[in-house]
């Protein structure tokens, strides 16, 4: 048995035993290589076309996620249209 075969089955036993924990701690490991990744992707950009113009782009393209998520994610059983049409505030 290969050293790679013991961590794999201890990562398998491991994972059984507790799934969420093993989902939450490679969640976070995920979440961190792409937020470094990101990151890095982000200096090399500055060092190479300056920050003004990137810290503005970054702006447009945050305000442009959350429209987009606001609109294509069901926080309110069907989205931000839904909630609209619903019009609770007629029921005021």
């Amino acid at each position: 048995m290969s050293k790679w075969d013991k961590v794999v089955s201890v990562y398998k036993w491991f994972s059984n035993s507790c799934p969420d924990f093993v989902d939450s701690v490679l969640t976070t490991l995920f979440s961190l290589f792409m937020a470094s990744t990101i990151g890095l992707i982000y200096w090399v950009a500055i060092t190479l076309f300056g920050w003004h113009l990137l810290t503005i782009i970054g702006i447009l393209l945050f305000a442009a996620a959350m429209v987009w998520l606001a609109f294509t994610h069901n926080h309110y059983s069907g989205g931000v249209q839904e909630w609209w049409r619903d019009r609770p505030w007629d029921n005021w």
